[in-house]
């Protein structure tokens, strides 16, 4: 519409009020009608029915006459209503309203027919509404105007949908209450704040919290009830918040009703105007005394845990579920010789350990304390095992294992202590091996006194039978008897001499700092002679076949009274356990520093049952019968073999003969104090 068309249509008197205002107000005509339909100005209401400028308003204009039949519909009364504006007009009013309300709103027009009133409003919410073409109901806000034209009164009704209004404020009035609710009934405490921090809104739990009712806190400031040594702290949080930062969060000490302080935990919002800009603040406190205490008290019982862990004698290590290292000590880090962080990337089992048990021996995976404790769910205790560490020393440990459970009930890892077993180890080897030579000891003793009492009771009895002869028959023995009788007493005496001898040596050979002497020695004469001496102790005996090779060393020098030892030790046995027309034969041999001397029989032989033990002391093999010794004689040979750094082995067939071969280092040189080392 322009302003032509409405020039048309108006009297010029109120063209002329329009235009005087329009330039007072320095705006079109057009702006100026339009705002006046929306102010349902009374002035412009009275020319409504002429003028198509109702097009114009925004809201919906419907004009009715005295019967209130619609007698204009604009555009956007088609639009609220859902009719086009040729089928509103001539309907009755009714159709746009609910039933309920149509008859009412009958009787409110012909009130304001009667009455002195140019214009009404209502806008009543939730009362007043409207009805579409569909049926459907909606809120509405009305403003109307009566005016005449002549003689005819009309009504014009300016209709405005509030539908999304009353949701937004039905939104609003659901979420105000929620807020009222959670302000009410919740467990923290709730402030709305000045900028300055004064109190305007505290929620109810701050007597529970706080031990103040709400209104014991209003117009105070919370600085009166911080702790002074968190004053400026919480100052700067405040002016982060001032500053519109949202969410601020911070732990702090506030005063109780009842003196004590208290751990609050706050979180801080402001609230912006429309501009953005901070105009109050909001805080939500909650309690967190109970969580400060529990963590001060994990705190300490972890400090705690780790001077246990860090001063414990015993190495403590950890291993998950899946058998990684995930905690080591510092005294497991000495033991393993490995830093935590080194033993953080292995498993339980990774090569690089090389488990083995204290023998030696592979250690089996099943036996593996992670294993076990995985399989049984208990604890394991002492478990003996040898790893090599990365410096390649062997280390023996002892280690206990005990699980640990999560809350399902299932093994989330397990805690071991490693205890390093390799000094006292070496000191129980040490004590086994001192019980095992008290063990020795002991039967040494009992084997000796059983020895004493069989090999010395026979000599003794034939020198005391021939003392006792020599008294009762001194006058009536022949000087050949006599002689006779007399041998026999010297060669029991030489017996018990040389028993006491072997005792003597084995004594001797447990003492410490004997080392061998370097006498000259001619090996044909030294065989020869023991030979000689062989033979006239066996008289009834092929005498000793004796063959040797040594021209490049006519004379040595060794320990005569060890080689003695040894070899007419070895000479005797074979003569004594040999037939009388057996033959023994001794051949010795001389390559380069070594001396090589084999002794061989026809004899008795040695037991395969017996041979392992033919070295012991007073250890005779089975099939000795009557044949009288002592059981010390192999015993001298190799503890007199050892002294010269020798060695001896032997071949042996019962009922066959036996063959040892004893192989000494030659000294060549009479400056040297021992023989140099040999083959032993």
């Amino acid at each position: 519409m322009t302003l032509a068309t409405i020039g048309t249509e108006l009297s010029d008197a109120l063209l002329t009020q329009l235009q005087v205002k329009a330039a007072a107000a320095g705006i079109s005509i057009e702006q100026l009608v339009a705002d006046a339909v929306e102010a349902y100005d009374p002035v412009v209401g009275q020319s409504l029915l002429a003028l198509d400028i109702l097009d114009l308003a925004a809201d919906a204009a419907v004009v009715i006459d005295e019967t209130q039949t619609i007698v204009r519909f604009n555009k956007s009364a088609e639009e609220t209503f859902q009719y086009p504006a040729a089928e509103a007009i001539g309907q009755p009013l009714s159709i746009l309203l609910p039933a309920d309300i149509a008859a009412r709103h009958h009787d409110h027009i012909h009130q304001f027919q009667q009455s002195t009133d140019v214009s009404r409003h209502m806008m009543q919410r939730a009362t007043v509404r409207g009805k579409r073409k569909d049926g459907t109901y909606f809120p509405i806000e009305a403003s109307i105007t009566k005016y005449q034209v002549g003689e005819q009164l009309y009504f014009a009704a300016i209709v405005r949908d509030v539908s999304e209004r009353e949701a937004m404020m039905a939104e609003l009035d659901e979420r105000q209450r929620l807020l009222s609710v959670l302000a009410e009934n919740a467990t923290d405490v709730i402030c709305l704040h000045e900028l300055d921090g004064e109190y305007l809104y505290v929620s109810p739990a701050a007597k529970a919290v706080w031990g103040y009712k709400p209104e014991e806190l209003l117009g105070k400031s919370p600085y009166e009830f911080f702790h002074p040594d968190e004053s400026d702290t919480l100052l700067q949080s405040h002016m982060t918040s001032v500053d519109g930062r949202p969410r601020v969060r911070l732990t702090y000490r506030f005063r109780h009703k009842n003196g004590d302080y208290i751990w609050l935990e706050t979180r801080t919002n402001p609230v912006l105007d429309e501009h953005g800009n901070p105009e109050k603040l909001v805080t939500v406190s909650t309690d967190v005394t109970a969580q400060r205490d529990f963590q001060e008290s994990l705190r300490q019982e972890r400090d705690l845990l780790r001077n246990i862990t860090e001063t414990s004698p015993a190495g403590i290590t950890v291993v998950d579920k899946n058998g990684a290292i995930t905690f080591a000590n510092r005294r497991a880090e000495e033991i393993l010789g490995l830093t935590r962080k080194d033993m953080q990337s292995r498993t339980y089992d990774a090569p690089q350990w090389q488990h083995t048990d204290y023998e030696g021996n592979p250690f089996p995976d099943e036996q593996q304390p992670f294993v076990q404790v995985m399989r049984t769910k208990a604890p394991v205790w002492n478990v003996r095992q040898a790893v090599v560490r990365d410096d390649g020393n062997i280390i023996y440990l002892a280690i206990n294992g005990a699980p640990v459970f999560d809350e399902d009930g299932e093994i989330s890892q397990v805690v071991f202590t490693v205890e390093d077993y390799t000094t006292r180890k070496y000191q129980e080897d040490e004590l086994l091996k001192a019980l095992k030579r008290e063990k020795q000891l002991n039967e040494v003793k009992t084997n000796f006194i059983a020895m004493v009492s069989h090999e010395f009771r026979t000599p003794m009895a034939v020198i005391k039978s021939t003392m006792d002869i020599l008294r009762l028959r001194k006058d009536d023995l022949t000087a050949d008897e006599l002689e006779r009788r007399l041998a026999g007493v010297d060669l029991q005496i030489d017996r018990l001499t040389q028993l006491l001898s072997d005792v003597m040596f084995i004594n001797r050979d447990e003492q410490v700092g004997q080392s061998p002497r370097a006498d000259e020695i001619s090996l044909h004469q030294f065989f020869g002679q023991l030979a000689e001496a062989t033979s006239i102790a066996f008289p009834d005996h092929r005498p000793v076949n004796v063959a040797g090779q040594c021209e490049n060393h006519p004379f040595v020098y060794m320990d005569i009274p060890l080689m003695q030892q040894i070899f007419m030790n070895l000479f005797s046995n074979a003569m004594k356990y040999s037939p009388w027309d057996g033959i023994v034969t001794c051949r010795y041999t001389c390559d380069g520093d070594k001396l090589a001397v084999t002794i061989s029989d026809n004899g008795i032989g040695i037991p395969a049952k017996d041979q392992a033990q033919l070295f012991d002391t007073f250890h005779r093999a089975k099939n000795v019968g009557n044949i009288p010794g002592t059981g010390l004689g192999m015993a001298i040979i190799q503890r007199a073999v050892t002294a010269l750094q020798g060695s001896i082995t032997f071949t042996s067939e019962e009922g066959k003969g036996t063959t040892f071969t004893v192989t000494l280092p030659l000294q060549l040189d009479p400056a040297n104090e021992t023989p140099p080392t040999g083959t032993g």
